[in-house]
């Protein structure tokens, strides 16, 4: 798979090269989405009646390990797809890169996927973001892009691809990754997971056809160690719909961090796991705006 921002949205011109390639875990492509529109006839007999196929789009799911940058303040290789998400890219050289969650003009991508010699365009690509980063696991990233269906063509993989400057990304474990911070408290977990959630809309409007970001409800969900109710109420804190910060640190060195930071969440009922016999709490958050566009932070330092 091959990616490149677009310098305007479905500009046309933009064609990602070796140069652009990806590294993947996964990769799921939906050639053709969009619904055909029957054509209805008064007929003195009962059967299927014509189609005549509507808009096209192309929808494509990947997934690929959440990779530390290499260096403070600069971007990791897959920051346009976080851009492409509905968010915007802050760098501070030599410090940290950060992406926040924005709410209007929201860059969008061309991607080049050869399924097997069949080369499939998605231009003016848009989509949604989330991550996993469970204990004893590889975190990673699960992105759905959606885009402008361009006519499938045969096409070779281009020559040249070369993903080996790509960092791998460190297993989440106490070596690597700092304890959670959830609801204010410090909190030993073994499941995180966080989802974006944009709304990515297929705009049919004769004269702007798009992939529109038109809305945003990110959640998350995590299994911690039961602190016991004397240590942190979760039960109380829940009734009392109270609010907290909610900030996951994985990798602990220069150019290697990965920290999600979200100032204002709000959790439901817990409920009860195990983890080879110890008691955990399982529970669902959800971060809101405090003044706008600032749910969450996603910062590579």
């Amino acid at each position: 798979m091959l990616f490149l921002m677009e310098g305007a949205y479905n500009d046309g011109t933009t064609d990602p090269a070796a140069i652009n390639a990806l590294k993947l875990r996964d990769l799921s492509l939906t050639p053709m989405t969009g619904s055909d529109v029957e054509r209805k006839a008064v007929r003195p007999y009962y059967g299927n009646s014509p189609k005549a196929p509507g808009e096209k789009f192309v929808e494509l799911n990947i997934e690929l390990e959440a990779a530390p940058s290499g260096a403070a303040g600069t971007a990791p290789k897959y920051g346009d797809l976080l851009r492409c998400c509905g968010m915007s890219e802050a760098i501070v050289a030599a410090t940290s890169v950060t992406y926040a969650p924005i709410s209007d003009n929201e860059e969008s991508g061309v991607f080049f996927v050869n399924m097997d010699g069949n080369l499939h365009k998605g231009r003016g690509a848009r989509g949604t973001v989330s991550l996993t980063a469970n204990a004893g696991e590889i975190p990673y990233w699960k992105i759905k892009l959606v885009a402008l269906f361009s006519p499938v063509e045969a096409g070779a993989i281009p020559a040249g691809i070369d993903v080996s400057s790509w960092l791998d990304s460190l297993v989440v474990n106490n070596t690597n990754t700092e304890t959670l911070t959830f609801m204010g408290t410090e909190c030993s977990f073994s499941k995180f997971s966080f989802d974006v959630a944009a709304d990515v809309s297929q705009k049919n409007v004769v004269g702007n056809l798009g992939v529109e970001i038109v809305g945003r409800k990110p959640s998350g969900s995590i299994s911690i160690e039961d602190p016991g109710v004397s240590g942190k109420n979760f039960f109380d804190s829940h009734e009392k719909a109270e609010y907290g910060t909610c900030v996951l640190t994985h990798g602990k060195n220069g150019g290697e961090i990965i920290e999600i930071t979200m100032p204002r969440i709000s959790h439901e009922a817990p409920s009860y796991g195990d983890n080879s016999g110890t008691q955990m709490l399982d529970m669902k958050f959800t971060p809101e705006p405090i003044s706008g566009n600032d749910e969450f932070t996603i910062v590579f330092k």
